[in-house]
């Protein structure tokens, strides 16, 4: 009894596999490349980016030693044609450093200064602000008298012109108007002032006021070192314009030495020439000591500032002809406030 052999799964599928095999293999060997093809084709799939990434990474290998190359170049080029001006800079860069080292050591040392200053001034201006202050304090006790010579300028603007106008004086109406304008107002005012002669000065008490040291002294320490050097630098201001007033002062209190000659002619004594010449001499001598000269438009020492010589004035018919007042100040005269003189027209 013949029987059947059952077929071995998957046998077949086992030979045509190796079938198919042999067959691509034939075919490689007849030359079918489409095979291959699908190889090389896969193959790029896979290796196209690194290659490009390759390629970039060539160039730019090639990009940086071209840049070098042009740098070498360049340096080459700059250190060849301008190696003088490289070196001035430098040099120059030296010096400013230099300087810059000696600016910061003056800064320093004048730093140190302003402090040694700073502690001085601390130190010394309230005893120079106390000093200016007891200055202001004369100045301000040489008031009455200011008054007295502001009021009475023209009075003894025409006592110093008196020898002058000698043969005018001498005329009884021109007397009786020389006792009026210029003799009598000025002891009037002296007696209304309460003036008395000490050593031949004229004196006017009850003007005075104490001087309040100890309360000046405690009003400077309250104060900053910038108010003081303030208040320093205004009392300088107040001093210089000060000066005047003891000026007038000085030729005021030297009336005294001619008030008993004034009231006899207030009396009604009627002068002669040599008293007239006496007196205006007399009254020339005691403004100049308080620095203040009396002079005429023709007097030699104006004669270098002319434009002070037109200054004089024509006065009207038959006034009296009498001399400009004047300081000097650097050397250069100056009329003292309004009392110009007068000149023959």
């Amino acid at each position: 009894m013949g029987s059947k052999k059952a077929p071995v799964r998957g046998a077949g599928s086992m030979k045509t596999k190796a079938a198919v095999k042999q067959n691509q293999n034939s075919e490689l060997r007849r030359g079918n490349g489409r095979p291959k093809e699908r190889v090389r084709e896969s193959k790029e799939i896979h290796d196209g980016p690194e290659a490009e990434i390759n390629a970039l990474k060539a160039q730019n290998r090639r990009l940086k030693v071209y840049n070098n190359k042009l740098r070498e170049a360049y340096l080459t080029k700059e250190s060849c044609q301008e190696p003088d001006e490289i070196k001035e800079l430098k040099r120059e860069n030296t010096r400013l450093k230099e300087k810059m080292k000696q600016a910061g050591e003056r800064n320093r040392q004048l730093t140190e200064e302003n402090a040694a200053m700073r502690k001085l001034l601390q130190e010394a201006l309230p005893e120079v602000l106390l000093n200016r202050q007891r200055q202001l304090y004369e100045i301000r006790l040489c008031r009455p008298y200011e008054q007295y010579f502001d009021s009475h300028a023209l009075c003894l603007q025409m006592l110093a012109g008196a020898a002058r106008n000698a043969d005018t004086f001498l005329q009884d109406q021109k007397m009786e108007d020389l006792r009026e304008e210029a003799v009598r107002p000025l002891l009037l005012s002296a007696r209304k002032m309460n003036g008395i002669l000490e050593d031949a000065k004229l004196v006017f008490p009850g003007f005075c006021e104490a001087f309040k040291e100890q309360e000046i002294i405690e009003k400077i320490r309250k104060e900053s070192l910038d108010a003081l050097a303030k208040y320093k630098r205004e009392d300088e201001v107040q001093i210089r314009q000060g000066k005047i007033s003891f000026q007038k002062k000085t030729a005021v209190q030297g009336l005294g030495r001619i008030i008993k000659e004034l009231e006899k002619i207030e009396s009604g004594y009627l002068p002669d020439r040599q008293w007239m010449e006496r007196t205006a001499g007399e009254m020339i001598q005691i403004l100049e000591a308080g620095g203040i000269y009396p002079m005429f438009a023709d007097d030699g020492r104006l004669a270098r500032q002319p434009k002070l010589q037109e200054r004089f004035f024509v006065p009207a018919q038959d006034a009296v002809i009498y001399p400009g007042l004047f300081i000097q100040r650097d050397g250069v005269w100056e009329v003292l406030g309004p009392y110009i003189g007068t000149v023959c027209g």
